[in-house]
């Protein structure tokens, strides 16, 4: 190759280097990458914070780590399947107090980051182990809760935000809360 291809080459590559930056910086800025800057997430805890009702279903067992429960439990007892995962048909009770600190720490968009839907973990998959539904424009909005990822998956009726949650805010209120699941066997 001639010094002059060389120099040729390199002026093309500059070129499109300088073509491409603002495009790519653009693409990387495209969507939100906090609850608070993303509107379908304010929109929903909006809603949430001026619910009259909030209802919280529990999850049926992990269909990985807990497979034969999870299979006992689906002969055993009703179910209902909400965006294609399982919960115990009837609800848990929620006092007004619960349902205030639910409010509060599930409309809270500093308890959340936006979720890479590419990224991996070691966690087992996405497995709700409670869903607080409530109602909103349109129908119903769904909170999922996954301990075992700290994630949420925040489903309206026309759109899914995908969430990773602060453990040490979200799963207090939550964790205790096991009314129909049976405990994995030790």
């Amino acid at each position: 190759m001639t010094a002059h291809r060389r120099a040729s080459n390199r002026a093309q590559v500059g070129f499109a280097a300088v073509l491409l930056t603002p495009l790519v910086a653009a693409c990387i800025g495209c969507g939100p990458t906090r609850p608070q800057d993303d509107k379908r997430f304010r929109d929903a805890a909006e809603a949430l914070r001026a619910s009259p009702t909030l209802t919280l279903l529990e999850g049926l067992p992990h269909p990985r780590f807990e497979r034969d429960l999870l299979e006992a439990e689906k002969r055993r007892a009703r179910f209902v399947t909400r965006h294609g995962w399982p919960f115990y048909e009837q609800p848990l009770p929620l006092s007004e107090a619960d349902i205030r600190t639910l409010r509060e720490t599930c409309a809270n968009p500093a308890n959340y980051s936006l979720r890479d839907p590419e990224q991996l973990k070691l966690c087992g998959g996405f497995h709700p182990d409670y869903a607080l539904v409530w109602p909103c424009t349109g129908g119903e909005c769904e909170l999922q809760i996954c301990f075992g990822c700290t994630e949420a998956d925040l489903h309206t009726p026309s759109y899914t935000v995908l969430l990773e949650f602060d453990d040490v805010v979200i799963s207090p209120p939550l964790r205790s809360r096991r009314g129909q699941r049976p405990e994995p066997p030790r």
